[in-house]
C-alpha cells in the first residue's frame, strides 16, 4: 500500500515523489539494493520539503547527516522524537546497505526493508508538519476548482507501483484542470454483464481518455501465420483488451475519446497510429510520468474538447456530447 496518499502527493514537488514511486517499484521487483538506495535519496528530498514547509532556514545542499541534526535542534516538532529515530535508522541502513554490496543477499534484504519500513513511519509521522501548508503546486487537492465535466478514465488495473502512481498523479491533473476523473468500481454482481454497467456510468461522462499502460508482454509475435505476408516482431507490449470495448461504447454514446499510451505499446484498436479519429498520444520511456510534454498535449487537448462541448447552446444535444446537453436543461 503506497503511503503516499493522494492529499500527500499534491504537497510535494514531482521529482520527490517520482523518487519515491522508483523505491516502491524496486522493492515490488525485489530488487532491494536499488529499493533501499531510492528510499534514502527519496528521504534526503522529503525532509528538505518538510523543512522548508516548517520555515527553517537551509542550506544550498542538503544531505540526509544533516537534515537530521538540524531537525534535532528544532523545538516543538510534532512527533520529533520517534520521527528522527526512524531517520537515523534509515541513515544506518543505509550506509549498511552501501558498504554490504549488490551480492550480499539476505544482508541486503534486511537494509533494504528496515528502510522501506521506517519511510512507512516517517511519511506518516511528518504529515501534521504539513497542516496548513499551502501546497506548493496550483494542481493541488486542497485548491482544487469545481470540476465541469466528468471524464471516463478507462485503463487496465495497475499492476506496478509506477502504474498505481502514474494513475494517482494523472487524476491530480485532471483535477487540476477542473475535470472529474471518474473510475468504474466493479463488483461480483457484474460479472455477468460487466459492460451494462460500464455504458451506465458512460452516460453520466462528458468524455472518455484511453490510457494505455503495460499489461502484457509477448516476446515474439507472428503475424498473418500460413499466408504470403506473415511476419515476426519481437517484444510486443499491450494493454487491456477492456480499453477497446470502453473506447467503442463511447464513440457509439457520442462522447469525445481521448488516447494516452506507452509509446510501446502495439499499434492496433485504440491505439493504432494511423486508422484512429483520435490517434493516441505517445509517452516515453519506461516510467510514464504527468511531466512528459505528451500528457501534457493530451490533457490539453481533452478539456479543450470538452469546454467545446459545454459551451453549445443549452438544450443543444449533438452526438458529440448529447449527456452534457441534457443535464444542462433548466428544470422544469
Amino acid at each position: 500500500m503506497d503511503p503516499l496518499s493522494l492529499a500527500y502527493r499534491a504537497r510535494l514537488q514531482a521529482p520527490t515523489r517520482h523518487t519515491f514511486d522508483l523505491h516502491l517499484d524496486a522493492a515490488a521487483r525485489a530488487d532491494w539494493l536499488a529499493a533501499g538506495v531510492w528510499g534514502a535519496v527519496f528521504l534526503e528530498a522529503f525532509l528538505e520539503e518538510a523543512m522548508r514547509a516548517r520555515g527553517m532556514s537551509l542550506p544550498d545542499r542538503v544531505d540526509l547527516g544533516g537534515a537530521i541534526a538540524r531537525l534535532r535542534g528544532e523545538k516543538n516538532l510534532p512527533n520529533g522524537r520517534v520521527l528522527i529515530e526512524r531517520c537515523e535508522q534509515i541513515r544506518y541502513a543505509r550506509n549498511a546497505l552501501v558498504h554490504s554490496g549488490p551480492m550480499a543477499g539476505q544482508a541486503t534484504d534486511a537494509h533494504a526493508r528496515t528502510i522501506s519500513a521506517c519511510l512507512g513511519e516517517v511519511i506518516q509521522l511528518a504529515e501534521a508538519w504539513f497542516a496548513g501548508i499551502a501546497p506548493p503546486e496550483p494542481a493541488a487537492a486542497f485548491s482544487m476548482p469545481d470540476p465541469i465535466a466528468r471524464i471516463f478514465i478507462s485503463a487496465a488495473n495497475p499492476h506496478l507501483p509506477r502504474q498505481q502512481s502514474f494513475l494517482r498523479d494523472l487524476h491530480l491533473a485532471l483535477r487540476g484542470r477542473a475535470l472529474e476523473p471518474v473510475v468504474v468500481e466493479m463488483d461480483e454482481y457484474d460479472r455477468r454483464d460487466p459492460m451494462a454497467k460500464v455504458v451506465g456510468v458512460l452516460r453520466s461522462c462528458d468524455a472518455l481518455l484511453c490510457v494505455g499502460l503495460e499489461r502484457s508482454h509477448a516476446f515474439l509475435l507472428r503475424h498473418r501465420e500460413g499466408s504470403k505476408r506473415q511476419s515476426e516482431t519481437t517484444h510486443g507490449f499491450f494493454s487491456s483488451g477492456w480499453l477497446n470495448m470502453e473506447a467503442g461504447a463511447a464513440f457509439a454514446l457520442g462522447k469525445p475519446v481521448q488516447v494516452l499510451c506507452e509509446d510501446r505499446i502495439m499499434s492496433e484498436g485504440i491505439f493504432d497510429r494511423d486508422w484512429n479519429s483520435s490517434p493516441p498520444f505517445l509517452m516515453k520511456g519506461e516510467y510514464p510520468s504527468v511531466e512528459d510534454p505528451a500528457v501534457h498535449a493530451c490533457l490539453t487537448r481533452l478539456e479543450e474538447r470538452v469546454r467545446e462541448g459545454l459551451a453549445r447552446p443549452t438544450g443543444t444535444a449533438t452526438r458529440a456530447n448529447p449527456a452534457s446537453a441534457r443535464r444542462r436543461q433548466p428544470t422544469q
